[in-house]
């Protein structure tokens, strides 16, 4: 399974009752392929019971089925144009170990597209074993060439010996144009889709949530994503991105977890939820799809999404007498195939605990963000939306991953981006003390002070599949001395 529910049942005392997603994909435990079939009444997916048989779980809603998430068909890895847009004002270093990940992530018969920033764009390219680049100001003297497109083997043979070459500039910085950036790779991939990972180090130009939609859309539009690391101006990189699905996160020192985790969520896949009909998707975030019913079932189809919340309401007066528990199906389409998990919940009619579950704190955090994040794109405060939404939310009070919000708007943009996509309902702060080694992490942030390398703690320690920023100090007294700030009111 790959969502969470808010309670092990629905009741007509609930206030809220959903169910968000925790995982990137379902672990399914079976290696052969089952046949996709479906219920001839209801058009629902047959998933497996008990005993080993196929059956409708909406029209046998008293029945026994299987918890285990099994795979039905396989499908083949989709490939895109890959793209690396990097800040010339970062570090060689620093740029150089991102491309080699990315080299070490691709397929053979992949491509990729390496776009330079400095006052202009340098489009690099390979010509006889040589690196080349061409510079442009603007996109109207581009035009789409091949040679823009280079393999695995020429960026390893090529491009990486001679990458230090582009380095050498001593221009004043201006701002980063994101929406140039972008329709620099609109009008090269034409025919294609694409993934494209952003570095920049510099301001990036205001941009009207008129133009940050039409852009973001046109992105969606041809089943492409674009994530952006960069050091300020979170708001306006996060109203691109949410319409594919792109990360948005903080860069200052190396991450070598990034680039798995970029092409992990840039993976496509696709989700089914089938309910009983007396259950109705009211609030969703982090997706997009449509609802349909019909007389027997109630469906969620969405062609993307990341981090899905969803919030269902149900109509108690449509439950017969003699049902006291539904069946939930879940059926992902993804590149490692159609994967289906049944979930069960139960009907009741009792008090339940008062204390939250994380699947409850992370639907209502995901809410809040969604409200907050909508409005501030569109021009609101900030500031005053944190606190109608958040602080002045007693659910969310205790919550620890919030403390401090309101105190500095780029983290409050990227902590907010981060609850809205994360995949994670662990909303808790983790302070690790190793040998030599202060690591505290306050999603999506994470402060270091090690005489290690950093690689070797985060592979220890991050189990997160989206990227964080990572803040090193050089002293245990000034990490212990940050991390005291940050708790105070904990």
């Amino acid at each position: 399974m790959s969502i969470s529910f808010t309670h092990d049942g629905i009741s007509e005392r609930d206030a809220v009752f959903g169910f968000v997603q925790t995982k990137m994909l379902p672990l399914r435990n079976n290696q052969e392929h089952h046949v996709y079939q479906k219920c001839e009444s209801c058009s629902c997916p047959l998933a497996q019971m008990s005993n080993g048989e196929f059956a409708c779980p909406i029209c046998n809603f008293s029945g026994e089925f299987q918890t285990n998430s099994i795979l039905y068909e396989s499908n083949n890895h989709i490939n895109r144009c890959l793209c690396l847009i990097f800040d010339i004002s970062l570090s060689f270093d620093y740029v150089l170990q991102h491309l080699k990940l990315i080299s070490d992530h691709m397929q053979e018969n992949e491509r990729i597209i390496l776009i330079s920033v400095s006052n202009q764009y340098n489009i690099i390219y390979e010509y006889n074993k040589v690196m080349m680049f061409d510079v442009f100001e603007d996109i109207s003297s581009f035009a789409r060439n091949n040679k823009y497109e280079m393999s695995k083997n020429t960026i390893d043979e090529v491009i990486i010996p001679s990458l230090f070459s582009v380095f050498f500039s001593n221009e004043r910085l201006v701002e980063f144009n994101s929406l140039l950036s972008i329709q620099f790779l609109l009008l090269q991939c034409i025919n294609t889709s694409f993934v494209a990972f952003c570095f920049i180090n510099r301001d990036v130009s205001p941009v009207s949530i008129e133009k940050a939609t039409i852009i973001g859309k046109k992105i969606e539009s041809k089943n492409s994503i674009i994530h952006f690391g960069a050091v300020k101006h979170f708001k306006r990189l996060t109203a691109i991105a949410r319409y594919c699905f792109g990360c948005v996160f903080g860069i200052y020192a190396f991450n070598s977890l990034t680039i798995g985790q970029l092409f992990n969520i840039s993976k496509i896949r696709k989700m089914k939820i089938i309910m009983p009909r007396f259950m109705e998707a009211r609030k969703v975030t982090s997706c997009d799809g449509v609802v349909r019913v019909s007389k027997s079932i109630t469906k969620l189809l969405l062609n993307n999404y990341l981090g899905l919340s969803c919030q269902i309401i149900t109509d108690h007066s449509r439950i017969p007498q003699n049902q006291n528990k539904a069946h939930i199906v879940e059926v992902v389409d993804s590149e490692e195939g159609r994967i289906i998990t049944c979930h069960t919940v139960s009907i009741l009619n009792k008090e339940r605990s008062s204390i939250p579950s994380e699947a409850l704190i992370g639907l209502l955090l995901k809410q809040a963000a969604s409200n907050i994040l909508t409005k501030a794109w569109n021009g609101e405060g900030i500031d005053q939306l944190i606190k109608s939404n958040i602080l002045e939310n007693t659910s969310l009070r205790t919550v620890k991953i919030i403390n401090k919000i309101g105190d500095y708007e780029e983290h409050d943009v990227l902590r907010l981006f981060y609850i809205l996509n994360t995949c994670s309902c662990d909303f808790d702060t983790h302070e690790i003390n190793a040998d030599n080694s202060v690591v505290f992490i306050v999603s999506p942030i994470i402060y270091i002070y090690t005489t290690e390398t950093t690689s070797t703690l985060l592979d220890k320690y991050i189990k997160s599949e989206y990227p964080h920023l990572i803040l090193t100090f050089d002293s245990t007294e000034r990490i212990n001395d940050a991390i005291k700030v940050y708790k105070t009111n904990i």
